[in-house]
């Protein structure tokens, strides 16, 4: 046997292997696509220690880090005794401003949406939360993290493994009780329904975790006592499997708990219904015109034309569309969040728009560019707009027009607490109205341009000891800046008022038996009518939400009301003025529809929460313990795989590799550190990356060695001379070490678009050897072992720089994105041993057809130009990969059919895949599976997307111009279909049938990919 033949064979094809690291490729450190978090602040931090926190904050806010720390302190001395375990050690803390600077935050990667209200990480067990609206908001989102903060120190790794309504149910809880009107209208929903979730159910996406999350532990606290809450925790987390913890800690079987839980759902909450002033329905999922799922922030035009509201009928974003009040009809969409990079958020869930007396301009507020924002559109005129950017505050809410459409009044958050201004159209400037650490918000112009009806907190709270009342309703006097307290019901909140046509009542929305309704207010009399009669609740996404507006002109009442899990808008005729209402009775003694469940009886429950009437007294802190923040790198993360020391009769290998993560408290610098080893000493290979994301500039740099080694095997039996017979094996090794160092910076113009650039230098070598052992026949022992050092190529030595143009706004379902569009052009240069430039663009779009199916296609041509392009040492580009033209992979070349009758193994049809230059096209209809023939994106519990293709491509050189004759640089084309699966969350395998089109193509090829769609 000539084992020199055969390795020969293996030879040439282990050496395209070895060499395609000099092909191009994506510059390291940096993002092929993804959107951007851009810092469009440079925050001051500083750090302010108390007795248990660390709690990071900039002066603008330090004010009100005051009172967030004595809350915080409040809040873990309440949970460890809750509990029953304390938090070990000190307790990072990082606070903002405002909503719009937490999503600019380092601490953590990824997008952070405008639902988001603050995040607990595992790594460094850090809590991040922006100021809410009012510091009674606040404090529920720290109980809520500091929950999680618990969670972690108990259940470390494992905390992250448990469902979200068992981990986020907890917390809610924990955080606001067993009295909450929100969760209750949750549950008087589901109360109608025929059906409810077991325990054993609520881990399914249908059911909202931290509603039914909290119901569920509320439910276990009353029958069982609070401290079950503490138990079953670190028996779920010990378990890894919360239905067996609470099984074992209640002694229950499971059904039947969640059979008595159900019982008493329905006792508690079933027998609330619409009554006759529950209104029409104007826009619903299931209403003729269809309005999806989430239908809020109802704005109607003074004169009752037309009704604005934000709603995500459109599927891919929450957007404003103007109706056809009488009928529901949308007549325009006034935003499209999914294909405008600039705006960030449309403040869907604090704020609604308003419409100027003559019901032809419409007001709403927004942040673009990380800046608040008021947007007027000329709704009645040509359509035009103008942005007023409103400087004075981080972020804005809730317009309200003057009579005479020269100003609009919005609430806005600066330094943490929200207060009142006005803005003046025709100069362009702001007055701040109110200023000081009370909430104020959605206030309302009155008739007669001289004062606002606004939401506070100042009359129902103390920062003396820090505790928060319901928001109730007060007037200021525009002339002297004078408040007065509006009268108020005996109990809950007061939200959302609107003047009546007169001015001499208030439209608002109250909730005085836990039920949330609209009430009307005479002033001249100071009595409450209850004028909606809804038997889930009148409200928006959360307790503070705008939920109603009046048409003065129309005499008509718009409001959102929670129905099937989710929000529709109906419409009422207003009680005319002196039309006479049923008084509401200040009756302070019934029932509230608001407590989730009744506690058994001898059962003690928990003491009111920090932050409202009745909990203990906050401490004090010493605010004057400030310092400067300095970064200091600590670890993160290290993993480690493979193994140390390992030998054999080859001689001593290592294999396996260690990695290490290090970042600062606040994320701004992050360094990486990677050992790896594969195969001899020689072997052992590194990178270590920095990356600084402390300005909007990111920048950084890499260091890296890395040995590839690939080669080939042979073993033959041979006769020595002697007559002996023996074995020979010969190993062949190429081993090529690349060492790089480059720097690397990014710059992002929006959340869509950004500037790479990068340079440094490369070092490639090459070495070939060959080992041959022979071994006696019979007995296996080794006669000879002798290594062979093989002529090798000669070093490269590169320099590189490119510059990247990255474009990204496509919105991911599931699998793959279904709509926007992204790019991605690049031009790489190279200097040096080799001189050519790389040169790539790569252009997708997503086109949403016929619900819910998409279009997808793309155009991407990769290819090196210049003098040394065509340099044999340079890797082919191969069009035959999955994710390019599927159907042409190495495994569909096999036959003699395939390659033909040639010599020396190769194949002239595969070969003309490989250039040094290639055009792509693909086309994709893709679509859910379960959803295709129901209409809805509907891909199931296991998402599971179909799809079919046609791709074609081309592959050319400097030498062999793409022929469009049938020439050996042909057009390849295929089509065919497939399926791709999300596996938990994290991988995407996609699997294809493709029918290839060219002259060789035989039959159909299967193809397999691990990656999302392109």
């Amino acid at each position: 046997m000539n084992v020199r033949t055969r390795l020969g064979r293996c030879i040439t094809r282990s050496a395209l292997v070895v060499l395609a690291a000099v092909a191009v490729t994506a510059p390291a450190g940096a993002q092929y696509f993804g959107q951007n978090k851009v810092q469009y602040e440079r925050f001051d931090f500083q750090v302010l220690r108390t007795d248990s926190f660390d709690i990071y904050h900039y002066p603008e806010e330090a004010a009100a880090v005051a009172h967030a720390a004595r809350l915080a302190e409040q809040w873990r001395a309440r949970l460890a005794r809750d509990l029953g375990f304390t938090l070990p050690g000190r307790q990072p803390l990082v606070l903002y401003a405002s909503h719009p600077h937490f999503t600019q935050t380092q601490v953590i990667s990824g997008l952070i949406g405008e639902g988001t209200g603050g995040v607990t990480e595992s790594l460094k067990r850090r809590m991040i939360l922006p100021f809410g609206s009012t510091l009674g908001e606040t404090s529920h989102v720290l109980g809520h993290e500091m929950v999680h903060a618990f969670q972690y120190s108990v259940g470390a790794e494992r905390a992250g493994t448990l469902p979200l309504w068992f981990i986020e149910g907890m917390a809610e809880y924990l955080s606001i009780g067993s009295d909450h009107p929100h969760t209750a209208m949750w549950l008087r929903d589901l109360a109608r329904e025929e059906t409810m979730p077991g325990f054993d159910d609520l881990d399914h996406p249908r059911y909202f975790p931290y509603r039914f999350g909290h119901a569920a532990w509320a439910y276990l606290a009353a029958r069982f006592g609070p401290d079950i809450v503490g138990a079953t925790f670190i028996e779920g987390a010990r378990l890894g499997d919360p239905i067996r913890a609470i099984e074992n800690t209640t002694g229950v079987a499971i059904d039947e708990l969640s059979a008595d839980w159900h019982a008493a759902i329905r006792q508690r909450h079933g027998e609330a219904r619409d009554g006759a002033s529950a209104g029409r329905p104007l826009v619903a999922d299931d209403s003729p015109r269809g309005g999806g799922t989430l239908n809020v922030s109802p704005a109607l035009s003074p004169d009752g034309k037309w009704l604005a509201y934000l709603s995500e009928r459109g599927l891919f974003s929450i957007d404003l569309y103007i109706a056809d009040a009488a009928t529901g009809r949308v007549v325009r969409r006034l935003t499209r969040t999914d294909t405008e990079p600039h705006i960030e958020s449309l403040q869907f869930i604090a704020s609604a728009g308003a419409w100027d007396a003559a019901s032809r301009r419409f007001a709403y507020t927004t942040v673009t560019r990380g800046q608040a924002m008021l947007t007027v559109v000329d709704v009645g005129g040509d359509g035009g707009e103008r942005a007023f950017p409103l400087t004075a505050v981080n972020e804005a809410w809730h317009p309200s027009w003057a009579p005479d459409g020269r100003a609009v009044a919005f609430a806005g958050s600066a330094g943490g607490v929200s207060d009142l201004y006005v803005l003046d159209l025709d100069a362009g400037t702001t007055r701040r109205l109110t200023n000081d650490a009370f909430a104020d918000l959605q206030p309302a112009w009155s008739p007669d341009g001289t004062r606002l009806a606004f939401v506070t907190d100042r009359f129902s709270s103390s920062f003396d000891t820090l505790s928060f009342g319901e928001p109730r309703l007060g007037v200021i006097t525009l002339a002297s800046g004078a408040i007065e307290p509006l009268p108020a019901l005996a109990r809950g909140k007061h939200l959302n008022p609107q003047w009546d046509t007169g001015g001499d009542a208030l439209f608002l929305v109250a909730e005085p038996d836990g039920i949330a309704n609209v009430y009307r207010l005479d002033l001249a009399t100071r009595a409450y009518a209850r004028v909606t009669d809804v038997g889930t609740g009148v409200t928006g996404i959360t307790e503070l939400s705008p939920a109603m507006s009046f048409a003065p002109g129309a005499g008509r009442l718009a409001f959102s009301v929670f129905r099937g899990g989710g929000y529709d808008i109906r419409v009422l005729e207003a009680p005319r003025p002196g039309t006479a209402l049923p008084p509401v009775t200040a009756d302070t003694t019934g029932r509230s529809a608001s407590l989730l469940f009744e506690a058994r009886p001898g059962l003690t429950t928990t003491a009111a929460v920090p932050g409202t009437p009745g909990s203990p007294r906050a401490p004090a802190v010493d605010v004057a313990q400030v310092e400067p923040y300095r970064a200091a790198l600590s670890l993160d993360v290290a993993g480690a795989s493979g193994g140390v020391g390992v030998s054999n009769r080859y001689g001593a290998m290592i294999g396996g590799g260690v990695g290490l993560q290090f970042s600062d408290m606040l994320g701004d610098h992050t360094l990486g550190v990677y050992v790896s080893a594969n195969g001899s000493v020689r072997d052992i290979g590194g990178q270590v990356s920095y990356i600084n994301r402390a300005s909007r500039w990111n920048w950084g740099g890499a260091a890296m060695v890395l040995p590839y080694v690939t080669g080939a095997f042979g073993q033959s039996v041979e006769q020595t001379p002697g007559g002996q017979l023996v074995v020979q094996e010969q190993e062949y090794l190429i081993r090529q070490t690349d060492a790089d160092l480059r720097a690397i910076a990014a710059y992002p113009f929006s959340r869509a678009l950004r500037f790479e650039v990068q340079g440094g230098g490369r070092r490639i070598w090459f070495g070939r050897e060959l080992r041959t052992r022979i071994y006696d026949f019979g007995t296996g022992q080794l006669l000879d072992d002798n290594r062979e050092d093989l002529g090798a190529p000669g070093a490269l030595n590169l320099a590189e720089g490119s510059a990247a143009l990255v474009y990204d706004q496509s919105v991911f379902g599931p699998t793959s994105p279904i709509s926007g569009q992204r790019y991605r052009f690049e031009a790489t240069p190279t200097f040096g041993s080799l001189r050519f430039t790389s040169v790539s663009l790569d252009y997708r779009r997503y086109l949403p057809l016929v619900r819910p199916v998409t279009l997808a296609v793309r155009g991407l041509h990769v290819g090196r130009y210049g003098g040394d392009a065509e340099d044999v040492r340079l890797t082919p580009l191969f069009l035959g990969y999955p994710s390019l033209v599927r159907g042409y992979g190495v495994g569909s070349f096999q036959t003699a059919d395939d390659c033909g009758a040639v010599l020396d193994g190769q194949c002239p049809a595969f070969d003309a895949l490989l250039g040094s230059r290639v055009l792509i096209g693909n086309a994709e209809l893709r679509f859910p599976l379960l959803g295709l023939f129901s209409g809805n994106y509907h891909y199931g519990p296991v998402p599971i997307e179909g799809f079919v293709f046609g791709d074609t491509g081309v592959a050319w050189t400097a030498d062999l111009d793409p022929d469009f004759a049938g020439g050996p640089r042909q057009f390849v084309r295929s089509a065919g279909g497939g399926v791709r699966v999300n596996a938990f969350g994290y991988a995407v395998v996609e699997l294809a049938m493709a029918k290839p089109f060219d002259r060789n193509g035989r039959g159909w090829v299967f193809s397999f990919n691990l990656m999302p769609g392109y």
